[in-house]
């Protein structure tokens, strides 16, 4: 008798889905001496696929470059993210 070989394929697919009206802002990044886009904290922990806590976590370690809205939201540069849309 012939041995019997079994072969299991697993397939899995990510999905990110963001809100349609958040789209990033452009606006002057001091660090970058340039207008980029930027995302709010949240828009960026999706982007990144991390918790709010690991965003926070990386402005504090001023790993981000980091602005404030005139509305008070922090908001994140997308070039600091390496994120070039």
């Amino acid at each position: 008798m012939g041995k019997r070989r079994t072969r299991i394929l697993i397939e899995t697919k990510e999905i990110l889905v963001a809100h349609k009206g958040a789209k990033p802002i452009v606006t002057w990044c001091r660090e970058c001496q340039a207008e980029t886009k930027k995302v709010t904290v949240l828009q960026a922990a999706l982007l990144c696929q991390v918790d709010q806590s690991s965003m926070q976590a990386w402005i504090q370690g001023g790993q981000l470059h980091v602005s404030q809205a005139a509305e008070g939201d922090l908001l994140i540069c997308l070039a600091s993210l390496g994120y070039q849309r």
